[in-house]
């Protein structure tokens, strides 16, 4: 079974913390880095890149500097990124974002919870979707 390494981009650091302990909550063996910005997600996934493969990118929307969409037209972009599975975790649920969210090739657009209990529910709904069917292959 290959590594489970995820990025969590989000300029909010409620938002990070409570991804990365609902992560290693229901994914025990999983790596997580952080990112607070667009640019520090890109920097991180060429590093990480070289080491390893990126399970999955969490990605919030609304950053200063390189928002999500940038990072993810980046990632799209890249030959050795491209597949990677990336999710926008957003506060909107404006329809124009999330239909450019699609467009742009993100995997899934979901909207952030008020709950940590939500963030639970997040975590393992795209561990089913994209952490298990990527390991089990």
């Amino acid at each position: 079974m290959s590594k489970t390494l995820v990025l969590i981009t989000d300029d909010d650091e409620d938002d990070r913390h409570y991804l990365k302990q609902a992560i290693d909550r229901h994914l025990k063996k999983a790596t997580v880095c952080e990112a607070q910005n667009g640019e520090e997600a890109i920097k991180c996934l060429n590093e990480e890149a070289i080491k390893a493969n990126f399970s999955l990118v969490l990605l919030d929307i609304n950053m200063p500097g390189m928002d999500g969409f940038e990072v993810l037209k980046a990632i799209r972009a890249s030959k050795t990124l491209s597949s990677i599975p990336t999710v926008i975790l957003s506060t909107t649920g404006n329809p124009d974002q999330v239909k450019k969210a699609y467009q742009l090739g993100a995997n899934a657009y979901i909207q952030k919870p008020h709950s940590f209990d939500g963030y639970n529910t997040i975590v393992q709904a795209v561990s089913t979707c994209f952490i298990r069917v990527i390991s089990e292959n």
